[in-house]
């Protein structure tokens, strides 16, 4: 028995040390695995590393590129908006200069003629319609009061020697009224006297012409040229 019992304790020691021995060398083994497993994950971490500094420097230098790109785009944007935008101004300006030029050419300017003399008012009264004038016509110098009062017109051509009352009266009363007093008188007439041109200027004419010594062109002239 004793002798049994001795050579079991004897084969448990061997299997235990075997089984130790075994332990031993697999740690060993697993150190060294892991040993250099880590140096691996440390250059593969290493390599990582590498890969995202030279990543990030990439798109850094890409993304200042492309934002040097939508500033010089911008830039040009606001270039071509702006000659744009000045373009449209002179065409703007272009169309109302157009349109008050028509405006101006839709509103023709009106004349009063007081000529008691018929085929005298017809001949001054056509030629000034062919350059465009409005013609209103008055025989009378009290009619032509009331007249020159409703109708404003831009120019009173008138006679001295008038049924009703005399181009001096219709002067005098023109010059006294608020709404008439800046329309401008000229006389066409055939008194000649110093004293009459002088009187007629006094009350307000712009100008003084003989009827004798103005042709009809010279007279249209004078009116197109200042009132035209």
């Amino acid at each position: 028995m004793k002798i049994l019992e001795l050579i079991k304790k004897k084969t448990g020691k061997i299997k235990l040390e075997k089984i130790l021995k075994i332990l031993k060398g697999a740690m060993i083994k697993t150190g060294k695995f892991l040993r250099e497993a880590g140096i691996k994950l440390i250059e593969l971490l290493k390599i990582i590393k590498d890969w995202l500094v030279k990543s990030i420097k990439i798109i850094k230098e890409k993304t200042a590129k492309l934002l040097e790109a939508m500033r010089a785009r911008i830039k040009e944007m606001k270039k071509r908006r702006m000659v744009v935008g000045d373009e449209r101004k002179r065409e703007e300006k272009e169309r109302g200069k157009g349109k008050e030029k028509e405006r101006e050419e839709k509103r023709k300017k009106k004349i009063l003629i007081v000529e008691d003399d018929g085929l005298l008012l017809d001949i001054i009264s056509e030629r000034l319609s062919d350059e465009k004038f409005e013609v209103l016509e008055e025989r009378d110098g009290l009619k032509a009061i009331d007249v020159a009062k409703q109708s404003k017109p831009d120019l009173i051509l008138s006679n001295l020697i008038l049924p009703g009352i005399d181009g001096f009266a219709v002067l005098r009363e023109l010059k006294s009224e608020k709404t008439t007093k800046d329309i401008p008188v000229v006389i066409f007439s055939n008194l000649d006297d110093p004293s009459d041109i002088k009187s007629a200027k006094v009350l307000g004419a712009e100008e003084y012409f003989i009827k004798t010594n103005t042709s009809l062109e010279e007279l249209v002239d004078f009116i197109q040229k200042n009132y035209g």
